[in-house]
């Protein structure tokens, strides 16, 4: 980092300003006045910016009604249209479903809700597993239609990468359908087209 990013960094992580503007992170920058300046700003709000709106959050049993109305919501899953839209979760299969993705200790699992940190609210679903047939990391995103366009697709995703990274996983990826716009969502957080079929557009990040 050379002397001009340093001393940027330092004015931003000490002068930063953040604001709620319609559910939006918004920040106020101090160094309009330097060449290049937005530039490496940008370059420090990946580097340094943690996050603020959302956290993971570890469900109990109980909260499990969220995911069942978020599976239900035909907006919501309207991307999952070619493969029968909303997705069925009855109580009584909360228990086996539990116990594989909110409690496997192999690694092979792991789920949470996205929450706001301002509001307690759920605002979504983040997840991966282990696929044993391909050998690989699959991970999986959702955020309710009505509260899409908030930047939590971005930030969720963020957090999940860095948690699994923190897991120990080294390559992430996802199988996206070939029209769902939500492939942009994760290529401009770093993912890239491993392959791509007229079905699905395969999507991976090295962590």
């Amino acid at each position: 980092m050379g002397i001009c990013e340093n001393f940027l960094k330092n004015i931003f992580l000490r002068n930063l300003t953040f604001g709620r503007v319609y559910g939006k992170v918004v920040c106020v920058d101090f160094a309009q006045g330097f060449k290049g300046g937005f530039t490496v700003l940008k370059i420090i709000r990946e580097r340094y910016l943690i996050s603020t709106m959302l956290k993971l959050y570890r469900p109990e049993l109980s909260d499990l009604h969220f995911r069942q109305h978020l599976l239900s919501d035909p907006d919501t899953m309207s991307y999952n249209e070619k493969w029968g839209g909303t997705i069925s979760f009855p109580r009584e299969k909360w228990n086996s479903w539990y116990e594989r993705w909110v409690c496997d200790k192999e690694n092979k699992y792991f789920y949470s809700y996205l929450q706001d940190t301002e509001t307690n609210d759920f605002v979504g679903e983040t997840a991966y597993h282990y696929d044993e047939e391909r050998k690989i990391f699959i991970c999986d995103i959702i955020v309710l239609a009505g509260l899409r366009g908030n930047g939590f697709g971005t930030e969720g995703l963020k957090l999940l990468c860095d948690r699994a990274r923190n897991n120990g996983v080294d390559v992430i990826y996802d199988d996206i359908a070939a029209d769902n716009p939500s492939v942009n969502l994760f290529l401009k957080n770093g993912f890239v087209i491993d392959y791509q079929t007229d079905e699905i557009v395969m999507v991976k990040k090295e962590l």
